[in-house]
């Protein structure tokens, strides 16, 4: 083992000294000499370990949809929190992978705001197209609604943008009672949201609608009240009017709405009351469809019937209840799913089906919107 030069001075050093510092000096150069030794070599592995457990040694992939965007805005300087409000889509899911996806960012009054953004495959410039915002639920991200609803091929299929928002904290301001993040305008963001992508792609202003999950589905209803200028249809899933919104919502024009619910959901009760989520007290679903009926001047009677079973029967059946004839040609419907849950039909099956209940195979409900979509335009 060689002798590392500053050990070489001591020794040359202490050779010139009295007997006694140079007995003292060798005996601290013998003692040195093994102890930096193996101190050196134990550092080396410390090193290696350090570098493992380090949570910047594992890099989250972001997606990969050259099409789509992750597109933010800052709002007010607000940090995310952690939500209590369960949604279907708080499973973690897979990072989008579609190359038609991209990720994108904008400032809104001082925060930070995020969505993916999905250009259909066919989109140019010199062409005009709709934009369909779809809302997670609580405790979820735009990229888990993404993959649960299945609105990118539609997308691909049909030639519309999709835009998939992400809520402060995981979650929306929607107007109910004691809801996270009551100061955040997310109302606002929408519609910068809309007059930005407007701006800077070729999409339809008149063409603009929107659809979402539990507070998602609340958000949407949200802006049915306070976005029916900018918004031409709205579609909620597993969500009712709070009675809070529905004493203060007062759309400026009539509003075509397309629900789904279900008896059978245990978060969002049938009947109207608390449930087991945040929010305060809700209309029941037969409520909030004749509070939009009214304010439409629809049909008092619906046209109903029931869809066939699929191949595939999960215990679900849907009962569908058409309110045509509202001013301006709009209407309410509702898709009724006996034995569903708090998830969204024909979607992505729900991992915790003990908790959120049956996702009925027996409608898809974004192709359903889809067709629902194509029917309204804002004049």
């Amino acid at each position: 083992m060689s002798i590392p030069s500053w050990q070489q001075q001591i020794i040359a050093t202490v050779s010139k000294s009295p007997p006694k510092i140079a007995l003292t000096g060798i005996f601290l150069l013998l003692f040195l000499l093994p102890l930096t030794s193996s101190c050196t070599l134990a550092q080396m592995p410390e090193k290696r370990i350090s570098r493992e457990r380090s949570p910047e040694a594992t890099p989250q992939q972001q997606p990969s949809d050259n099409n789509g965007s992750q597109e933010g805005i800052a709002y007010q300087g607000r940090q995310r929190r952690i939500l209590r409000e369960r949604s279907p889509e708080a499973t973690p899911q897979q990072q989008p992978t579609d190359n038609n996806d991209t990720q994108e960012r904008m400032t809104y009054q001082g925060r930070l705001r995020t969505y993916i953004l999905h250009t259909p495959k066919d989109y140019t410039p010199n062409r005009s197209m709709p934009l369909v915002l779809v809302f997670h639920g609580g405790n979820g991200r735009g990229r888990s609604v993404q993959r649960n609803s299945g609105f990118n091929d539609l997308a691909d299929q049909n030639g519309f943008f999709v835009a998939y928002p992400d809520g402060i904290d995981r979650h929306w301001n929607d107007g109910r009672l004691d809801t996270d993040n009551p100061d955040v305008d997310d109302v606002g963001f929408v519609a910068a949201l809309i007059d930005h992508l407007v701006k800077t792609k070729n999409i339809d202003s008149s063409r603009v609608y929107a659809t979402g999950i539990s507070n998602g589905g609340a958000m949407v209803l949200k802006l049915a009240c306070d976005l029916s200028d900018k918004i031409a249809a709205f579609a909620p899933v597993a969500s009712s009017l709070s009675v809070r919104l529905a004493s203060s919502c007062k759309p400026s024009k009539p509003v075509s709405i397309l629900m789904f619910n279900s008896p059978d959901d245990p978060y969002m009760p049938w009947e109207g009351g608390m449930g087991r989520g945040r929010g305060g007290m809700k209309l029941s679903v037969p409520e909030t469809v004749e509070w939009w009926r009214k304010h439409n001047d629809c049909s008092p009677q619906a046209d109903n019937n029931t869809l066939p079973r699929t191949a595939a029967s999960d215990g679900t059946r849907v009962r569908v209840s058409r309110y045509s004839g509202g001013c301006s040609g709009t209407e309410v419907v509702l898709y009724t799913i006996e034995g569903g849950g708090h998830t969204w039909p024909g979607g992505q099956l729900s991992r915790r089906e003990r908790e959120f209940g049956t996702t009925s195979r027996q409608v898809n409900a974004s192709e359903v919107m889809w067709e629902f979509f194509q029917r309204h335009a804002l004049p």
